[in-house]
């Protein structure tokens, strides 16, 4: 329950016993599946003690974070971020065009977006409603009119609840005339909405915001073949999913250097996590208080690689672009990729995989093409 936000009560006692018996300087939620850190109610709970938590409030608005700093930090990107990136993309690739990569009913129709988004105020205020971050920007920048976007549907994060909850969402979104779902939500529900869309013979084009492992081969292998087959594409926080699991992984050659054996299958030892820690402790400099911390991060360099795990990190840049203003999750670029049902995983030897284009290559706000790329091309 903690880890759904739903026990402020026991977070708070763990949080208090980290700071005032283990006498901790920080914590830090591994990420675990597609729980990605320290909860909500945990993240509030250690600002409160006064105790670092170092991937906390997974996937939150910028403004939660301030309100929390200098105290809780994550290695996601925030949804300030990706509603950004997500308006550009649709505003300059998508926007006032067919849905050509819809099913034969939709692909003729200008597209109209629906968002299916968990239902948490953070979230929705990024990318959930008409008023949020996303939509403003799209109607304001890239001048969509607002029938376009202004589509939702809000699930709680129950898993005993996804099934009914998808099937609610496609049926909404079918008599909506939704051409594009946009999936800013957890793999397994991804799942349930691609076999209750099949069940209603509705085939929308399925576009990922790249959240919470959505966008890797192992889940996207669980999707309904049909409905995912030459209609999911989109954004993609991680990079290829070799560079985060296996033997070519950053933590792949490190482990084989440090323990002379190749890394367990599907497994990173949370090594982005770790490199995060990191680079705050020695941003810090030779005083370690959270205040020194915070100062150090949001003045260190872009950081990353084109094939680090999680893409280019900048505690130094804002959510929306502003260099030298200051952010609190560290993710600030994304790949664009398609499914590819024949091509084999190099993760698990299975059928199924993203293909990403331009051979990978991560763009970043203010970068992205004006054209979206070929798509499904083998």
């Amino acid at each position: 329950l903690e880890a759904l936000g739903q026990d402020q009560t026991q977070a708070c006692a763990d949080a208090t016993t980290i700071a005032k018996q283990v006498h901790a300087f920080g914590e830090t939620g591994f990420l675990y599946e597609i729980q990605g850190g320290g909860s909500a109610p945990f993240s509030q709970c250690a600002q409160q003690e006064k105790l670092v938590e170092f991937n906390g409030n997974a996937y939150f608005g910028e403004n939660i974070f301030q309100g929390e700093n200098p105290y809780v930090w994550g290695t996601l990107a925030s949804c300030t971020n990706i509603a950004a990136q997500m308006a550009e993309v649709i505003g300059k690739q998508m926007a006032g065009k067919k849905a050509i990569y819809a099913g034969a009913a939709l692909k003729s129709k200008v597209r109209k977006f629906g968002t299916y988004i968990p239902n948490v105020n953070s979230y929705i205020g990024c990318n959930g409603s008409p008023s949020s971050t996303e939509v403003k920007l799209l109607t304001t920048k890239y001048h969509l009119p607002l029938s376009a976007v202004d589509t939702f549907f809000h699930y709680d994060l129950d898993i005993s609840t996804f099934a009914q909850s998808a099937q609610q969402a496609m049926v909404q979104f079918k008599a909506a005339g939704v051409t594009t779902v946009v999936l800013a939500s957890d793999p397994f529900s991804v799942g349930f909405l691609t076999k209750a869309a099949a069940a209603q013979n509705y085939y929308p084009e399925w576009m990922l915001e790249g959240t919470a492992a959505t966008d890797t081969d192992n889940y996207g292998q669980t999707y309904d073949p049909a409905e995912v087959t030459g209609h999911l594409f989109g954004v993609s926080e991680a990079n290829a999913t070799v560079d985060i699991y296996g033997p070519s992984s950053p933590a792949g050659k490190l482990y084989q250097k440090l323990t002379g054996h190749a890394i367990p299958a599907e497994t990173d030892g949370n090594y982005a996590g770790l490199v995060e820690i990191f680079d705050a402790l020695q941003a810090a400099g030779p005083k370690l208080t959270p205040q020194n911390m915070a100062r150090g991060m949001h003045a260190l360099p872009i950081l990353g690689a084109p094939s680090f795990s999680y893409g280019t990190w900048s505690w130094n840049q804002s959510p929306t672009g502003q260099s030298g203003a200051g952010e609190h999750s560290s993710l600030i670029d994304a790949r664009f990729v398609w499914w590819n049902p024949t091509a084999i995983s190099p993760v698990d030897g299975k059928a199924g995989s993203y293909v990403a284009v331009a051979n990978g290559k991560r763009w970043g706000l203010g970068q992205w093409p004006k054209t979206l790329p070929a798509l499904f091309t083998s």
